[in-house]
């Protein structure tokens, strides 16, 4: 029998206390006499004086001895060793440094070899599980001893895992397995590279399990990329500087020739001198127009996964404005200007819908037919002429009467930076507000400013005339202008992404398919039915290209770049104690009904009390 806290033994040492206290106390028998002459007189100093003997005729000073051993026993925790069952917890890091190379082999393979080993090595009566530390900890099965050959198949189909991974979930959810064990004694066994050391295990609680940690691989030789960051010109105008970062984890200094290539033409190799366990930076200045730079560096070192990066510069998007409109000069002053954009101007009567990321259509509304599937911004539309001319619901005025805004919603992003209250429109506002569209704006007339999602576009109604009453002369129009595009068209495409990151994509009204071009050139389709699509292929680093179509062509193109968790691109020793923290207690164990020892023996210390304090109450003295 062993004890899981033997120092609980100490409350023993009240054992010859309680039997102290009986022998000092004084010793006096009960007797009936028939008269009480003769014990007068005996002398005084008689009195009271105890008898310097062990009690040993003291029924309740053995209970209380017997109440104090088991509950010593009790807290101490007894069971028995021998022949106990196993609950082995398996704990395997399969995050990207696990791929760096020692002695041969991969991390990730020599953890594998030795839980695999280790599993040989089972009793009969034992069981596995397994948990893998990825982005989400699962745990991938449990198996008993007779079915070890399924475990190690398990443990032998581990992949890596490239993206950012949760350690401490991982470690959360094998003390919550353990917790769970019934019948056996859990042992929880972590194999993994010394990134682990950079958690704090205390976060967990304490384990109720033995915790072994399995270093694997011996400190790798490797130089990374850590980051590279673009510094674009003040202006926007000029070129822009890719700074690179590179590190190294051995001790000692490593001379390396670091690559940067700009949409793919290179600027040739520089070589660069990393310190000891420290870090250096290059400097390079990219073409006009760069979007995408990658930076690699050559050399073999023991880890190859990190010796590249990318970084994009956030870019407008790009496309065409068609404005239909008989001013086309006012519409080439206001948004002429916007990069990456082509402005198309003509006549209502020469519209017929085509592509574009943005129709703006003036005084003129088309026909549902007509009516194009894209961003719209509808600007003093005229009263409708015929049934089929009332998709947007606006109704306007031949000569609208000057009005003054009193309303507005402080909370659109049309109003960002804009405050419209008090500004005089041409406008005789719209006579109803069309389902599909909330009132940003209004005048005492009705909404002059609406915007919302009609048939899938969005869309934006400025129900006045903005060349009239000044408006188009005062600061808040063309920040109005600017903040309706933005809404409309969007800002701008992501720069970067961690491998294993999901985009949410809004796909073009118009698009009938979007595709997802992968780094290895290999692309995957999605079937654009109008609504977000999440994105979540992004696996590896590279640069990922986002293509939408329509039934002829393609209609927009986004760029995408993916690198590896920052935490995961130098693999280099944690500089501190494995799991750092963690608190463990000892398990309890489990063989029959040896387990359950000291739950009986603070029942029996109970029901002794309880015996104690009946007999004391019955003049049992």
């Amino acid at each position: 029998m062993s004890l899981q806290r033997p120092e609980a033994l100490w409350l023993l040492a009240l054992l010859p206390l309680i039997v102290l206290l009986y022998i000092l106390r004084s010793q006096r028998t009960q007797a009936y006499v028939t008269t009480m002459r003769f014990w007068r007189r005996l002398s005084s100093d008689l009195e009271g004086k105890p008898a310097r003997r062990l009690p040993w005729r003291e029924p309740l000073m053995w209970l209380q001895l017997l109440v104090v051993a088991l509950l010593a026993l009790a807290l101490a925790g007894p069971f028995v060793p021998g022949g106990e069952r196993t609950h082995l917890v398996i704990v395997l890091d399969r995050s990207a440094s696990m791929l760096a190379q020692s002695s041969g082999e991969t991390m990730l393979a020599a953890a594998k070899a030795l839980a695999i080993e280790r599993i040989d090595q089972m009793g009969a009566d034992d069981s596995v599980s397994l948990i893998t530390v990825g982005q989400t900890p699962e745990v991938v099965g449990t198996w008993p001893a007779d079915s070890r050959s399924s475990a190690a198949k398990a443990v032998a189909g581990v992949s890596p895992v490239l993206g950012q991974v949760d350690p401490l979930g991982a470690l959360a959810l094998a003390s919550e397995v353990a917790r769970r064990t019934r019948d056996a004694k859990p042992s929880i066994v972590i194999y993994t590279d010394s990134a682990m050391g950079r958690i704090d295990a205390a976060r967990v609680g304490t384990v109720m399990a033995d915790v072994t940690v399995q270093v694997v691989g011996a400190p790798v030789d490797d130089v990374a990329v850590r980051s590279v960051k673009l510094r674009q010109s003040p202006t926007g105008r000029g070129r822009s500087t890719a700074l690179v970062t590179l590190g190294n984890a051995s001790s000692i200094d490593r001379n390396v020739s670091l690559r940067v290539t700009a949409d793919g033409i290179g600027l040739g190799a520089r070589p660069v001198t990393i310190p000891g366990s420290g870090s250096a930076t290059a400097a390079f200045t990219l073409p006009l127009g760069t979007q995408v730079v990658e930076a690699a560096i050559d050399g073999a070192d023991d880890y190859a996964l990190d010796d590249k990066a990318y970084a994009m510069l956030s870019v407008p998007r790009q496309g065409e404005i068609r404005v239909v409109t008989a001013n086309p000069m006012f519409w080439e002053r206001a948004l002429g200007g916007i990069p990456g954009f082509k402005l198309t101007t003509l006549r209502s009567a020469m519209y017929r819908p085509a592509p574009a990321a943005l129709h703006v259509f003036d005084g003129f509304v088309p026909s549902d037919a007509m009516l194009p599937r894209t961003p719209v911004l509808l600007v003093n539309p005229p009263a409708p002429r015929s049934s089929d001319q009332n998709a947007q619901g606006a109704r306007g005025s031949t000569a609208p009467p000057v009005s003054v805004i009193t309303r507005v919603d402080p909370a659109s992003p049309l109003l960002r930076s804009v405050d419209l209250i008090g500004v005089s429109v041409s406008s005789a506002g719209l006579g109803t507000t069309p389902p599909w569209a909330e009132v940003v704006a209004s005048t005492r007339s009705g909404p002059v400013l609406l915007s919302g999602i009609n048939a899938g576009a969005r869309t934006v109604v400025m129900a006045f005339d903005p060349t009239r009453a000044g408006f188009d002369r005062d600061v808040a129009f063309p920040i109005l202008v600017a903040n309706a595009f933005a809404w409309l068209v969007g800002d701008q495409t992501p720069a970067e992404l961690e491998v294993g990151g999901t985009r949410v994509y809004s796909p073009s009204p118009a698009a009938r398919e979007v595709f997802l071009r992968l780094p290895s050139g290999r692309a995957i389709a999605y079937p654009a039915r109008g609504a977000p699509i999440a994105l979540s292929e992004f696996t590896e680093p590279g640069v990922y290209t986002i293509v939408e179509r329509d039934q002829a062509a393609a209609i927009r193109t986004e760029t995408i770049v993916v690198n590896l968790p920052e935490s995961e691109r130098l693999s280099e020793p944690s500089g501190g104690e494995v799991l750092a923290g963690l608190r463990v207690a000892p398990p309890m164990g489990t063989t029959g009904a040896a387990s359950l020892l000291w739950l009986l023996a603070a029942a029996a210390a109970l029901v002794i009390a309880l015996a104690e304090w009946v007999l004391y109450s019955m003049g049992w003295r």
